[in-house]
C-alpha cells in the first residue's frame, strides 16, 4: 500500500516499439505516479501537498523527480511506494518520457523549478 501519493504521468516511448530500457519500468506500464523529489543528496521529499492525487498502484507505479540543485534540470526514476531508491541500483536514460496535464508544470513551480510544459525522461535503465 502507498504511503505517499501524486500525479498520474503518461508514458510515451518509441513509435516503432524498441525498447532501450533493458525492461524498465516504462516498457511494462503506460502510467507512473510522481510522488515526490530526490535531491542530488539522495534525501526524497514527498509531493507539494496539493499535487497529492493519486497513490501508487501496480499499473501506475511510484516515481520521484531526481533534481539537481546546480542545474535546473530534473528526470523521473523508479522508486517504492515509500520513496526509496529500489535495490540500490544506479539508473539512467532509457529513451522513454513522461508527461501530465497542466498539474505537472504547476509541480515543477512548487519545487521551485522552471514549470515544464513537454515531457520529462525517465531514467529506468539498469544493467547488470
Amino acid at each position: 500500500m502507498s504511503t505517499h501519493y501524486g500525479l498520474t504521468m503518461n508514458v510515451y516511448r518509441c513509435a516503432n516499439g524498441m525498447d532501450a530500457t533493458a525492461n524498465g519500468i516504462t516498457s511494462q506500464h503506460a502510467q507512473l505516479t510522481i510522488i515526490g523529489t530526490i535531491d542530488e543528496f539522495g534525501t526524497f521529499t514527498p509531493s507539494p501537498e496539493r499535487s497529492r492525487l493519486h497513490p501508487a498502484t501496480a499499473t501506475a507505479p511510484a516515481v520521484a523527480l531526481r533534481r539537481n540543485m546546480s542545474t535546473p534540470t530534473a528526470h523521473l526514476v523508479p522508486v517504492t511506494a515509500d520513496g526509496e531508491p529500489i535495490g540500490g541500483r544506479w539508473y539512467m536514460a532509457g529513451g522513454n518520457y513522461a508527461t501530465g496535464d497542466s498539474r505537472i508544470a504547476d509541480y515543477y513551480a512548487q519545487i521551485g523549478l522552471e514549470p515544464i510544459y513537454g515531457a520529462t525522461p525517465v531514467h529506468d535503465r539498469t544493467e547488470g
